[in-house]
Order: C-alpha cells, then structure tokens, then sequence
C-alpha cells in the first residue's frame, strides 16, 4: 500500500512529538538527578515523555490555528516583515519540497528568497544541533554523576545526540538544495534582445 502525502505528514509529525516528549522527559529527570542526588527513575521519566508527546502535538496545531485565525480577521497583524517572508515561502516552497528549480522562475523575485531560506536554514540546524547536543550531554552527566555509568541512560545520551546529527544532516540537505538553486540562477542570463529584468522597451534609453 502506497502511502499518501498526509500520511508521510501525520507519521512525521507523530515522530516528532514522540522526540519531543522524550526530550523533555529526559531534561526534567535529569535535572532532577543532578540536583537531589538521586537515581533515575524509569518510570516517571515514560509518565512526562507521555505527557509532553501527548500534549506537543494538539498544543501545535491549536497554536497553528489560532494564529491563522487571528491574522484573518486583524486580532494579529502581520508585520511588513512577515509578510515578505510569507510571500517569499509561498514562492518557493513547492520547488524547495520538489528539489526541482521551475523553468519559467523570476531571478530577480527567487534570488532574496533564496537567500532568505538559506539563512534560516542555516540558523535553525546549528540552533538544533547545540541544542540536542546540550541535552544529550546532560542526560551523559546524569548517568556518569549520579547513576553509575548506567548503560540505559547513557543510551538516552546517544540516541538524543544521534538525532542531532541527523537533523543536521536533514537541514544541511535542505540547504544544499537551495544553495544549487542559487548556482542555476546565476547561470541564467538575458535573451539576446531582451530587456533586462523589471524593466521594458519604454524604460530603455533613447538616442537623441
């Protein structure tokens, strides 16, 4: 059986809640090792990982829904910022998922766009990575400080740094694929007799 685009969406977004949640949980028992002298406790860290997977997922969607809703009708207007961000998302986007530059594209519109999502991708993989190396390197405290060297939560520790090194991976190959956009566009160059871009027969200088 062939799975859809909302199926691949809902089992992405399932995945993430279900890190979320034991990212949280293994923060909060580990601090709490850390700072009471204690052991870990298999067992209150599944209660908050469940909670925080269980309650991640809705509260994102009804924080979603919310601020759609309140953009529409004016309770939350966007600044001129946002929406040159929305509209250059909305450009680019399709292309961006199907790694595939369209042929017809605008340079002149595409360029700041690209260079846009390029920082914002480069910003939110180091974002993601100090931060899933921090918590893996605090969960690596609690078990060395407080638990023994134990082997399970030590393998919290490595899971938690293995998916920072795979967001980063996920992250750079998105970049990847906007830096190979931005190498086409500076390829392209003006038909023979065309009018430069944004400008017309009218705007070109006349001889006297």
């Amino acid at each position: 059986m062939v799975e859809g685009p909302r199926g691949r969406r809902w089992r992405v977004w399932l995945m993430v809640s279900l890190s979320v949640g034991i990212y949280y949980g293994a923060v909060q028992q580990s601090v709490h090792d850390l700072l009471d002298h204690d052991r870990w406790d298999w067992s209150d860290m599944a209660v908050l990982s469940g909670f925080w997977a269980v309650i991640w997922l809705p509260a994102q969607f009804l924080g979603q829904a919310v601020a759609r809703r309140g953009v529409d009708r004016g309770w939350l207007p966007k600044s001129p910022a946002r929406r040159r961000q929305d509209a250059q998302e909305h450009l680019i986007g399709p292309a961006l998922k199907a790694g595939v530059l369209p042929p017809d594209v605008d340079p002149e519109a595409w360029r700041p766009a690209l260079r846009a999502a390029a920082r914002e991708l480069n910003v939110v993989r180091w974002l993601t990575l100090v931060g899933l190396v921090g918590v893996a390197g605090l969960v690596g405290s609690a078990a060395m400080v407080e638990n023994g060297n134990s082997s399970g939560v030590w393998g919290i520790a490595v899971l938690i740094g293995a998916e920072a090194l795979l967001a980063f991976r996920l992250f750079g190959r998105q970049l990847r694929v906007v830096e190979g956009f931005e190498a086409q566009l500076r390829q392209l160059r003006p038909r023979t007799g065309q009018p430069p871009l944004g400008r017309t027969d009218d705007d070109r200088p006349r001889r006297r």
